[in-house]
């Protein structure tokens, strides 16, 4: 396990694979970890085998349509509210691998984007009116995207 990091507000996890080799699992701020993507994953039908659950799952590099796509979703996201979340992996041919700590969430694969509604806290719009009353300005409600904040609203 690797700790959540504040600086790259991600956490990560190594697992070995069948094949012998380690996957470096992580997920986190979609601003930062999508950044670091240079694949997805990309799941389509399979040929008419006769089995309707079958699909071809491969990985693709991220293009610049593909970025558009990837970074319209986390905005609309926001504007809706929701947190995302990506997740994406790496995988190694060896454990601990031979480079700097800094450079292991780099070439990430992009496996998806998840939301999740994350409410405000009870009390929380209290709090912000009880502050301005004290003089204090509240600049910001932490979440992890700016346009979430804006739609919050919370005084």
């Amino acid at each position: 396990m690797i700790p959540f990091s504040s600086e790259c507000k991600a956490i990560a996890i190594v697992v070995k694979l069948v094949n012998g080799k380690y996957r470096l699992s992580v997920k986190g701020a979609s601003e930062i970890l999508t950044s670091l993507c240079t694949r997805h994953v990309v799941v389509s039908p399979a040929p008419s085998q006769g089995d309707g659950d079958a699909a071809i799952v491969e990985t693709v590099e991220i293009d610049t349509n593909s970025q558009e796509n990837i970074s319209r979703t986390i905005i609309f996201c926001a504007n809706q509210t929701l947190r995302t979340i990506t997740v994406c992996y790496r995988d190694f041919g060896t454990w601990p691998p031979r480079m700097l700590y800094e450079a292991l969430p780099h070439e990430l694969t992009l496996v998806g984007i998840v939301n999740i509604e994350d409410p405000l806290h009870e009390g929380v719009r209290e709090a912000v009116v009880d502050c301005q009353k004290a003089g204090v300005t509240v600049k910001m409600c932490t979440v992890d995207n700016v346009l979430t904040t804006r739609k919050r609203q919370v005084g």
